[in-house]
This record gives structure tokens, sequence and C-alpha cells, in this order.
């Protein structure tokens, strides 16, 4: 009797944990079926996976690459280089040399976005810093099928262009750009100019005041440093905007490399138009404002300008360090005012306003070796026969609209008096 009554009991807590299984299961299959049901809600099947305007169909007739850009190709240059910062003829070698990179497949389902259509979205967007929904709408594709072809494709146009239009110099190519910084800026044995500049992005979620600057914006530091015809030679991105241009240095790669001399900088050298052993060997140098630290690789303005008791030497030392630092200024200047996504508060996660930032350099680089009329004389600054500055057709450009930069700073600080 004993065993078949613990053999009943056996059973019994045996088809109670059965059934505990069983209803478990029901219950995290009505789980799963509640939440179906609000997914069909939001999206009902049967939906179609693109809108009717963003067929393939509207996209080849109505488009703005196939209507707008390809015409001005031929007839309209001047629309053509307004929608994309560029000629026809060098949008053309662009794609070429992106073709082997950024090429895709048709499947059976629908027919890919053309390479052209995706690049020219692409560098619209960087012209113009308009909303990925206002590009979206202009080349007949999803918000989010816009956000993805942007982001790729300006990784892309780094991959493709930084080897060749964005690499470190060699030492001899060091020594070609001193002599171009002495012929064109009378600053003997200098090798480029270093300067920050504050990207504005929109405040990434949970990130408190990190990306909060001294200018009252949400932002991310470039430091990079340019040669004597405005291309870029080294950069440094990602930094939080609240930190200062020292800090930005002293912790980036840029500072790193100098200090191991890993870029490959040349050795010291007598100044020109002297004679060997009359004077000391001095060595090539990088200019910088007050910002900086003062090192042996690295000159910046003597202190007490606004004293007026400077002797002259200094201030024409001061005068002509200014002068040559200018050119770092100009070259943010004319990549603003070419493309002026940078110009806007970028409203993307501080990784992908990365790649467009390095992709901005590149396509910098690119265009002033392929464009003369890219950065030709008058829209840089010019020094006059008599010392003074004409400034250059970039900062009038800039004069003429408002800017997020004062937009933000001036109602930043309005009702609360705390800037947030």
């Amino acid at each position: 009797m004993e065993v078949e009554v613990k053999h009943i009991e056996f059973e019994f807590w045996r088809w109670k944990i059965k059934m505990s299984i069983a209803l478990i299961q029901a219950w995290r299959f009505g789980r799963i079926l509640k939440y179906k049901a609000l997914q069909r809600k939001r999206r009902p099947l049967g939906r179609k996976w693109t809108r009717k305007h963003n067929t393939a169909e509207n996209r080849e007739k109505h488009s703005w690459y196939n209507t707008i850009l390809k015409e001005a190709a031929v007839s309209d240059h001047y629309t053509f280089i307004t929608a994309t910062r560029m000629t026809p003829t060098i949008f053309e070698g662009l794609l070429q040399r992106i073709a082997q990179v950024g090429h895709k497949q048709d499947t059976t389902f629908r027919k890919c976005i053309p390479l052209g259509a995706r690049l020219a979205m692409s560098l619209r967007y960087f012209a113009t810093g308009d909303s990925l929904q206002s590009i979206a709408f202009g080349f007949r594709c999803g918000k989010s099928t816009a956000s993805e072809i942007v982001i790729e494709m300006a990784k892309t146009i780094f991959t493709v262009l930084s080897p060749e239009f964005l690499r470190v110099p060699t030492t001899s190519e060091w020594k070609e750009i001193a002599s171009d910084f002495f012929i064109r800026w009378n600053f003997a044995n200098c090798c480029g100019a270093i300067d920050g500049k504050h990207v504005s992005i929109r405040c990434p979620g949970n990130s408190g005041l990190v990306y909060y600057n001294y200018k009252g914006f949400f932002s991310i530091v470039l430091m990079a440093m340019c040669d004597a015809k405005y291309r870029f030679t080294l950069y440094d991105i990602g930094a939080y905007g609240r930190e200062c241009d020292k800090n930005v240095y002293s912790t980036s790669h840029i500072s790193k490399s100098f200090d191991t001399n890993s870029t490959g900088f040349p050795p010291d050298c007598s100044l020109p138009f002297t004679v060997d052993g009359d004077y000391p060997e001095m060595p090539h140098v990088v200019v910088a404002d007050d910002a900086f630290s003062l090192k042996r690789y690295m000159l910046k303005p003597y202190p007490g300008r606004t004293t007026g008791n400077m002797p002259r030497d200094k201030v024409v030392f001061n005068y002509r360090l200014s002068r040559a630092r200018r050119i770092i200024e100009n070259a943010f200047g004319i990549m603003s005012a070419r493309f002026q996504l940078f110009l806007k508060s970028i409203s993307a996660d501080p990784k992908n306003v990365n790649h467009f930032v390095k992709a901005g350099l590149a396509l910098h680089n690119f265009l002033i070796t392929q464009d003369k009329n890219y950065s030709d004389a008058d829209f840089a600054d010019r020094y006059l026969h008599n010392g003074v500055v004409q400034p250059g057709q970039w900062r009038r450009e800039l004069k003429k609209r408002t800017t997020c930069f004062t937009k933000l700073a001036s109602s930043s600080f309005k009702g609360n008096g705390t800037g947030m």
C-alpha cells in the first residue's frame, strides 16, 4: 500500500509540474501574440515596403539626380556646382574613384539606387546641411535610406581619397611645405599652422555637459593642421566640446606623433638667405595661437601685445606669425563655406559626425587639388602692400547668414540664466 501511495503522489506532482510548464508556455505565447498584434497596428500586414512616390519608376522620372543634375551637367554647370560643389568633370572623376568600393547590385526584389545618385545625395547633404528628410524627398527615397546612404558614402569617400589627398607628408614634402610658407607668407622653416574648430552637433542622449563648449552650444572638436595652400595635413577628431584647445592637443595623436618624431619632420637647417656658420641651425616649426603650449617644434606669439610696450622686433615677429597662422583659419572657413553642413548643428550620432568631418577634410583637399576655383585668391584672406588684411570671400558669405553658433549662443542663456 505504501508503495502505491508514493507512486500516486509522485505522479500527482509530476502532473502539476507539467501543467505549470504548460501554463508558463501558454502565457509566454500569449505575450508574443499581443506583441505581434501591436506591431501589426503600427505597420499593418501587406503594407508596401516603400511609399508610392519613392518607387523605382518615380525615382527615375522625378529624382533630382535624373532631372536637375543630369540636365545641369550638360547645359548649366553653375547649377551643378551649386548643388554638388564641384564641376561635372570632377564629379565624374570622383565617381570613377569610388566605383569599385561603393558599387551595389540589383536584386530580384528591386533595383538599387545608382552610385551616381547616392554620391550626389551625399554631396548635396554636405553642401547645404539640409535635413535628411528634405534630401530624401528630393531624391525620392525614404529618410532611413537617405541616412544610411549619407553615412556609407562618407566612409567610402574618406577611404578612397585619404590615401592620396589626406596622408601624412614625407620628409621631402615637409620641406616643400616649409618653402611654400616662406615664399607665400614670409615665415621660414614653418611646416604648418594648427588650430581647433568646434563642429556643432545636437546634444546626444544622456551625455550631460561633456559636449557643451564655452561658446554656448554642443560640439565635437576638430584639431587640424594645414600647409601653405590650405590643404589639411594632420587631423584629430572627436574630442568633447567642453575641452580647450590645449587639452585637446595634448591628448591628440598629433601631439604624440610630434613627441615621438614619427611625422617625418625635417632636421634642423639654416634659415633662408643666411650663410652657414654665421647663424645657428633652426628647427622646423608649427605656428599656433596663445592657447597652445610653447614647444621646440611649436611657436606662438609673444605675450603682452595689449600693453603697448612690446619691442619692435617682437611686434614684427607676432605680425608674421599671425599672418602665417591665419592659414588654418582660412582653411576651416573655406571648407565650411563650401560645405555648409559644418555651419549648422548636425543631428547625428557623434560617431557619424566624425565620419562626416573626415569626409569633408578629404573632399576639401581633393577639390583644392582638382579645382583651381575652389580656393582662389579672392576666396581666402589677402594681405595688401600696406600690411592691411583684406577679408576673403568666405568671410563675407558667412556674414550674410546667421549661423547656428549665433542662434544657439543667444538663445542658450535666455530665461534661467544658466545656459541649460
